[in-house]
Order: structure tokens, then C-alpha cells, then sequence
């Protein structure tokens, strides 16, 4: 999505949670929010898991699934109730955690709140949600009650930049440019090696002889990793040109954002940036959450 027009998701939800998602990590690792998953009610009758929702959170070192809702458990007199997590990478088991267990002592209706962030590791690409009981305290005989399953998922993102006579965006001409945007997918490999892959068409109209192309910078929380560039297009005439862009020179663990801009090239050969306000635009890993 263009960094001027973040996704919808509540950012209020966003912003109370990130304080104590970073807080799992140390060093000067900073965690981004990546995607957030509902989590549909588990369980029925008298023990049911409500409200939840499941933050991931993504740092260079580590992925993280932030469990978040309330047990519900009612003529529980002496039965207790807990959430368990279970983690996968391709389709293995690489680690299981559960929460605190909440125990009834009468038959009344209880919420406890769930609040469960105990693990973190690069290659996280599964969780297993599940709402766990036990008929009797200390039994130590805990059963299923039912299961969900969540994957961190980085959610495309678009850029239109434009300038007098150079345009970056989709496929459609409109009036004066194009009418869509182009797109960012933040392919992700092994752990937390990310390849953001740009894609869209650079048009040059109505400047004969003109030369552009893409720029883009690459950055980490407080540095700039890279600076790559895709193929030139040059316009022979005054015509309308599109030049397919599909790039994706920069691969690291470290990518928080891009810089994506239109730069032209003078007679000496050199480049230069567009100067214009909407020629140049930011993709953040965490846009919008």
C-alpha cells in the first residue's frame, strides 16, 4: 500500500500492542508489526475461547505470534481451562508453549484474559491455536477443545509515483498518466531474508530523448542498507512509451522499508532525482499496522 494511505486496520489496536510486542526481543532489534488474524470462537457450551486475535510481529532475528482474547468458562466448578500454542516450519513441529490454566471454583460464568507472546524464532511459518481443558485440577489430563490455524502473511503493497512527462504505476493509461499503482511483494525466504519485488510500468510521454528509470533505497530501523536501480527507458520521440519494470536486486534480513523514486538521466550521463513531491514515495513492512 502507498505510505500515504496506510491499510485500515484499527491503529489503535497497533498502538497499544507494540510496546509490549517489543518487548520480547533485545539488543537493538526493533519489532514490526506485520499482519494481524482474527481468531473465530473456540470451544462451545461451557468452555470457549472469545475476542481473540493473533498479532505477528517481525524483527531480523525472530517471528513472533501474539495471542490475544479472553477464556470464557462457565459451570466450571473444579475443571480448569488454558491456551496452548504450537509452532511449524514446513509442516514440523518446532516448539509447543501454553499459558496459565484458570480453574473454577463455583458454577458461575468467568473471563480471564489472555495475553500470550512467550516465543519467537526466525522460521516460524505456522501456529497452531488451541483451547485447552482439564476436567479435573492437577489431573494433568488436558484435552483439546478445538484448534486454529494462523500464518504470518506480508500483504502486498502499491506505489504510484508521476512527474511532467515520467509516470510509475499499472498497466492502464488514464488521462495524464497511469491509472493504477504499481506493486511491492515482500517475498520472504528462509527466516527472515526478505526480497521486496517491484513491479509495474515506467512511462516517459512526450519528452524525446529522455531517459529514466527506478531508484530505490533500501533501509533498516537506523541505517541505510542498499541502493539498486532498474533497467533505463529511453523515449526516441515525443510518443508514449511503457517500459515493463519487474526488479528485485536487494535481498536481507535487515529490510524495514524502501525508497522508491523516478530519476532521469542528463546529457553527461549522470542521474538525477525527479524533483517533484509525487515522484518519489516509501513501502514499509509494517504499512498500516
Amino acid at each position: 500500500m502507498n505510505a500515504r494511505f496506510r491499510r485500515s486496520l484499527p491503529r489503535a489496536i497497533a498502538l497499544l500492542a507494540v510496546a509490549a510486542s517489543a518487548a520480547i526481543f533485545t539488543g537493538a532489534s526493533h519489532a514490526a508489526i506485520v499482519d494481524y488474524d482474527q481468531v473465530a470462537t473456540l470451544g462451545s457450551g461451557d468452555y470457549q475461547f472469545v475476542d481473540g486475535s493473533v498479532q505477528w510481529s517481525y524483527t531480523s532475528t525472530a517471528i513472533s505470534a501474539r495471542l490475544q482474547g479472553k477464556i470464557r468458562e462457565n459451570n466450571d466448578n473444579g475443571s480448569c481451562a488454558r491456551m496452548r500454542m504450537e509452532y511449524f516450519n514446513d509442516g514440523v513441529s518446532i516448539a509447543t508453549k501454553v499459558g496459565a490454566h484458570y480453574c473454577g471454583t463455583d458454577n458461575k460464568t468467568w473471563y480471564y484474559t489472555i495475553d500470550l507472546n512467550n516465543y519467537s524464532d526466525p522460521n516460524i511459518d505456522l501456529v497452531k491455536v488451541s483451547l485447552q481443558k482439564e476436567q479435573t485440577e492437577n489431573s494433568g489430563d488436558w484435552e483439546i477443545v478445538e484448534s486454529a490455524y494462523f500464518s504470518p502473511t506480508l500483504e502486498q503493497d502499491t506505489v504510484k509515483l508521476s512527474s511532467d512527462g515520467v509516470d510509475f504505476g499499472d498497466s492502464n493509461w488514464g488521462v495524464g498518466g497511469p491509472l493504477g499503482s504499481a506493486t511491492v511483494d515482500w517475498q520472504q525466504g528462509e527466516g527472515m531474508i526478505l526480497t521486496p519485488r517491484i513491479r509495474g510500468y515506467l512511462y516517459l510521454n512526450n519528452v524525446a530523448g529522455l531517459c529514466a528509470r527506478i531508484d530505490m533505497i533500501y533501509e533498516s530501523h537506523s541505517a541505510t542498507l542498499d541502493e539498486e536501480h532498474s533497467g533505463r527507458a529511453c523515449a526516441p520521440d515525443n510518443s508514449r512509451y511503457a517500459a515493463n519494470i519487474d526488479t528485485a536486486p536487494f535481498t536481507s534480513d535487515q529490510i524495514y522499508d524502501v525508497i522508491i523514486k523516478l530519476q532521469t538521466q542528463s546529457s553527461d550521463g549522470s542521474w538525477h532525482d525527479v524533483p517533484d513531491y509525487y515522484a518519489k514515495d516509501m513501502v514499509q513492512i509494517d504499512a498500516g499496522y
